[in-house]
């Protein structure tokens, strides 16, 4: 094998690398803010709110960790854990309130 393939080879794979799609970061990012919105509203607003932003960060969640790769997936995943842990909190606490209310 002389130096000449070798340098080949490696001018190929650099080739390949800078061809290779670059996939937007737009929804990881919308649906991490979407969590943390959820947890504020929390706080500050109507349950409801956070209901929905949870509902929201917990959709695009699931659909960004199937399209991304990488840190942005583990990105995804917080903001699913996130969003999940606010919606099962709130359903879980308006199903009691709606149960006891009902009796």
């Amino acid at each position: 094998m002389t130096d000449k393939n070798v340098e080949h080879k490696e001018i190929a794979s650099e080739h390949i690398k800078a061809d290779a799609p670059r996939r937007s970061t737009t929804m990881v990012w919308i649906s991490a803010l979407s969590a943390l919105l959820a947890w504020v509203c929390l706080i500050w607003l109507n349950g409801y709110v956070a209901l929905g932003l949870g509902i929201a960060g917990l959709i695009l969640g699931f659909i960004t960790t199937l399209r991304c790769e990488g840190s942005q997936r583990r990105l995804a995943i917080t903001a699913v854990v996130a969003s999940a842990i606010v919606v099962v909190v709130l359903l879980s606490f308006m199903m009691v309130i709606w149960i006891a209310l009902g009796s």
